[in-house]
């Protein structure tokens, strides 16, 4: 959901919130309740006041402050809710079928065509499904005196090559960020996670 949309959500959850806010505390006080209503029949409600004050109907506005209650809290939590993240990718295969694949599997196979190009010395990977496509974000090091873009390049063949052939996928963006250059090759920090 776009921030405006929740931005408006919350509002209108705040909003109804408050007007069942209101509700309850004419019910108890009926001092308060009348000057609130007394504003509000002169502005666009017209004898609502006999609700409140006369104890003849006392349901309609409890039912009326429940409703915005409820109202409020199912949009406070639509607007405060996290997007459910998407943890696995649906390959179609030959004959018309598909095969969903968890994103820890792919990001497997993702590491392991990286760390197959021999100047990679470290690296940490994210993957994110966005839209209709796959993005992966690769961080890697690489040994001091190679060519940083080279490097950059392979890793980013290597692993579309890879994804191809053992997933069937092919990744909307592949990412590689050179976050360091080491001077020792260090081993056995060929991958990370």
């Amino acid at each position: 959901m776009a921030v405006f949309r929740r931005v408006l959500v919350a509002l209108g959850g705040l909003i109804l919130l408050a007007l069942a806010a209101l509700t309850a505390v004419g019910l108890v006080n009926h001092v308060l309740a009348a000057t609130i209503l007394d504003f509000l029949d002169r502005c666009f409600l017209y004898n609502l006041q006999l609700c409140f004050l006369e104890s003849q109907q006392l349901w309609i506005p409890i039912l009326a402050g429940a409703v915005f209650l409820l109202l409020a809290i199912v949009l406070l939590i639509a607007a405060f809710s996290r997007p459910k993240q998407v943890r696995q990718v649906r390959v179609e295969t030959a004959d018309g079928s598909g095969v969903d694949i968890s994103l820890e599997a792919i990001d497997s196979v993702v590491r392991r065509a990286a760390s197959s190009v021999s100047q990679v010395k470290h690296l940490t990977s994210r993957l994110r499904v966005a839209g209709e496509g796959l993005i992966i974000a690769l961080h890697i090091m690489v040994p001091a005196g190679t060519a940083i873009p080279d490097i950059g390049m392979a890793v980013r063949r290597a692993v579309a090559s890879e994804l191809e052939t053992i997933v069937g996928l092919t990744a909307k963006e592949i990412r590689v960020e050179v976050v360091n250059v080491v001077d020792k090759p260090e081993e056995g920090t060929r991958s990370g996670t």
